[in-house]
């Protein structure tokens, strides 16, 4: 910084910088300002976001507070007919004091790179806050390989943040492990019909995570209409459901052309049943996930253990294979259930 004048720099990029679309929070900024002198920066040629007036060009740790969307332009258009401005004044002003500086400028960051990573993604402004779980989870998965893991947990942590400062729904669920997880619901499943299904799906750090791949859809196809189905994607004339034979045949497709066998549609289920026991996770919990009764996921065992070769490849597998025998019995027995074996 030798030779820069940091005040004379500070004083040109508030002088410069446009107005604030929003009194109450540029008045919050200015009462913070007294307390904290920041210096700006040049912008790097990669810190660049597309024009709005709801991210006016300000610090990167002023803008968890100055950065908004319509869903937080909206609720405090709201408060301010409720309440009068000095309360929401303090209101604004406790929230952002809580954090000391530095955090503000980390997660001032990685709402710098989430914008922007919008922006690229062609993600509309008023679908980023309330961020959809798939939309986070792509998000991570695209600094996944280039960020530390604490980098990238601080920046969703801001992520958060910034909703809590304009109420808005924080949509990802983590788990005491730090794993992140997500629920919602279909409208319709082969056994339930209309009354449709509570899904649950948890991260993998695996290149097979379903939470990445959601998200991943969710951006690739992000110009379908939100009245389409979950697994519609984009095809030159315009957009198609997923289907199951299509769905099977790409996979075969794939599979076949690296010299694995031609797989049948159960091949998801007995293989992802198989996999989970042999990974020594309950029964109880396999049959939930499968949305099982403790009868019917005992009898679709039986129905897999004659095609079990066709999904265990490694000498380790087969070996804790003989183990999930007594599992399986165990769970008959808690259930009341004839045993697998005699």
């Amino acid at each position: 910084m030798e030779g820069i004048d940091i005040e004379a720099a500070a004083a040109t990029f508030w002088a410069n910088a446009p107005p604030i679309n929003d009194p109450v929070r540029a008045a919050v900024l200015s009462s913070l300002q007294l307390n904290c002198v920041c210096t700006p920066h040049t912008p790097q040629p990669n810190a660049v976001i597309t024009p709005s007036i709801l991210c006016p060009p300000v610090l990167t740790s002023d803008q968890l507070l100055l950065w908004t969307t319509q869903a937080g332009q909206f609720w405090q258009d709201e408060l301010e007919l409720k309440l009068p401005n000095s309360i929401i004044f303090k209101l604004f002003q406790v929230m952002v004091k809580s954090l000391d500086q530095d955090t503000h400028s980390n997660y001032g960051a990685g709402l710098l790179c989430f914008t922007q990573f919008c922006d690229s993604t062609q993600i509309l402004e008023e679908d980023r806050m309330p961020a959809s779980e798939p939309l986070l989870s792509a998000f991570a998965a695209s600094y996944a390989s280039t960020v530390s893991d604490k980098t990238l947990n601080n920046w969703l942590a801001g992520l958060h943040y910034w909703h809590i400062i304009n109420n808005a729904t924080w949509n990802v669920e983590t788990l005491a492990n730090n794993y992140h997880y997500s629920n919602f619901h279909i409208p319709w499943t082969k056994t339930t019909k209309e009354m449709g299904a509570d899904i649950s799906i948890t991260e993998r750090k695996h290149c097979t995570c379903p939470l990445h791949t959601l998200g991943s859809h969710t951006v690739i196809n992000a110009d379908i209409p939100n009245t389409a189905p979950l697994f519609s994607y984009k095809t030159p004339n315009g957009w198609l459901p997923l289907t199951k034979p299509h769905f099977m045949s790409r996979c075969n497709e794939v599979w076949v052309s690296q010299g694995y066998p031609d797989m049948p549609r159960h091949a998801f289920r007995i293989s992802g049943t198989t996999k989970l026991l042999l990974q020594g996770i309950s029964p109880d919990i396999i049959a939930t996930q499968g949305r099982w009764a403790s009868q019917a996921f005992l009898q679709y065992w039986r129905r897999i253990e004659t095609v079990l070769p066709l999904f265990i490849s490694s000498s380790s597998d087969v070996a804790r294979l003989h183990s999930i025998d007594s599992v399986m019995d165990n769970f008959s027995r808690k259930n009341n259930l004839p045993c697998t074996h005699a």
